[in-house]
């Protein structure tokens, strides 16, 4: 998402103070005139700019960094703004997130429709990353009281939605996992806290009847079944997978019950 990471010397914008979700008219050395946005990423704030597409400076920046201010409108709506820090702010939650955590899980999270997205939001859920060196047990208190033992396995999972908690935990970062997870904590969202595809009885049927899957995967549970086909709608994939990369083509091609059903989540509320 960060395509180029400017430094102070290649991209000095003359900016003395600054507001989150604005943009400004700043004058180059050159007295050209650019337009200016900027958001924040956790800690960072990143500048998108008409000749440089990313800067990214420690928040808040100080007057010497940025020079002199200029013109500067605010053009995000506050509802825009709360809803953008909601979702940061709600879903990482976790203490041990670095920058580049951050960037890699909100680039998967811009893929998501909105509408979906706050309901995710909405059901209060967390993302946790499992670095090198720890363990899924010790961030879930509910794997602990469990004792399921998912860190002793041959293969430890790349990711692992806990309902209890409402909480995504993943060791790995890939889009596949990522976005697998964020699917299983949709199904619970939409459910009210238990997995909607174990009462919904479209889902259920479409299940029952199905004579292919978009995934192996898939078709080892229900839940499994809507977090793939879910998935599937976002095209969420990793090139190294051995799984068939799944898209909403394939979907359709392939389950066209559960593809309807999907449209139909998917699409943007027209109120």
């Amino acid at each position: 998402m960060l395509r180029s990471v400017i430094s102070r010397q290649a991209c000095r914008p003359k900016l003395v103070r600054t507001a989150i979700g604005c943009q400004m008219k700043c004058r180059q050395d050159s007295g050209r005139w650019h337009r200016y946005s900027y958001r924040v990423h956790s800690r960072l704030l990143v500048v998108t700019c008409s000749i440089a597409k990313y800067t990214v400076c420690p928040l808040w920046p100080t007057a010497s960094y940025y020079g002199d201010c200029s013109e500067m409108t605010e053009t995000v709506s506050t509802r825009k703004r709360t809803h953008a820090n909601r979702t940061h702010r709600s879903l990482l939650t976790g203490t041990n997130l670095t920058v580049s955590d951050t960037v890699a899980i909100e680039a998967i999270l811009k893929r998501i429709p909105g509408h979906l997205l706050e309901q995710i939001v909405a059901a209060q859920t967390r993302i946790v990353v499992i670095h090198a060196n720890e363990t899924y047990a010790q961030h879930s208190p509910v794997l602990r009281r469990l004792a399921i033992g998912v860190d002793n396995w041959p293969i430890p999972p790349a990711g692992l939605y806990v309902l209890e908690e409402r909480t995504v935990y993943l060791r790995s970062l890939s889009q596949m996992s990522v976005g697998h997870e964020l699917m299983h904590s949709l199904d619970a969202a939409l459910g009210g806290g238990a997995y909607l595809s174990g009462v919904d009885r479209r889902i259920r049927s479409a299940f029952e009847c199905a004579t292919a899957f978009v995934t192996p995967y898939s078709a080892s549970g229900i839940d499994e079944y809507f977090a793939e086909s879910a998935r599937a709608m976002c095209a969420f994939n990793d090139a190294t997978s051995l799984w068939p990369k799944v898209t909403p083509q394939r979907l359709a091609a392939i389950d066209p019950t559960m593809y309807a059903y999907m449209s139909e989540l998917f699409a943007t509320p027209t109120s």
